[in-house]
């Protein structure tokens, strides 16, 4: 729960940062913005329910458990969105649909945030696919790469205390992850202002 708190709260801070951005007319900035966003809303709500799960009736938990992976979705589509390169259209609507069909399809027959975890990996394969006719940003290599860490970890089942778990180690690799995108996002600021 904690660790769910800690991804919530460092996205969040990074949304703001984005959203100063934004607001002074970056708006390139924007898709950035709702990624950071959604994954806070995603991380904050998560940790409602691990914590609070015993505490809360059937159709709470539930409900908070879809919005949890619906604002996992959203900031999938915006991901897409912002590590497509523009000039590859065919790609970029290829992606999106094969990640709109698997993502919201299969939430709709489980709640099980391995599903989750597949999509961002497709969402990681896209963007190697794309960097094959440019090469990728090192802030972008890095958040690919922990993303995949990430979501190995969250697999595992590995468990290095009852307080810490591999639910733990996910959030706290993909909190470093983040941070690599959200310094990809800064790197648009200054390709923007060189423009």
């Amino acid at each position: 729960m904690i660790t769910d708190f800690i991804l919530a709260t460092f996205t969040f801070i990074w949304c703001f940062r984005i959203l100063r951005q934004v607001v002074a007319g970056r708006y390139n900035l924007y898709p950035y913005l709702v990624v950071l966003f959604c994954i806070s809303q995603a991380a904050f709500l998560g940790g409602i329910y691990h914590g609070y799960l015993e505490f809360m009736p059937e159709f709470a938990s539930l409900f908070i458990w879809k919005l949890v992976i619906g604002f996992i979705g959203i900031a999938g589509i915006f991901l897409l969105h912002t590590l497509v390169e523009k000039r590859n259209q065919v790609l970029r609507v290829v992606a999106h649909s094969i990640f709109v069909i698997f993502y919201f399809g299969s939430s709709f027959y489980t709640q099980e945030f391995m599903f989750s975890i597949a999509a961002y990996l497709l969402i990681v394969v896209f963007i190697f696919i794309d960097s094959i006719k440019k090469p990728i940003s090192k802030n972008l290599l890095l958040f690919s790469s922990l993303t995949i860490v990430a979501a190995g970890l969250q697999l595992s089942n590995i468990k290095l205390h009852d307080f810490f778990t591999s639910d733990d180690m996910y959030h706290l690799v993909q909190t470093l992850a983040f941070y690599f995108f959200y310094k990809h996002a800064r790197e648009d600021v200054v390709a923007e202002g060189e423009a």
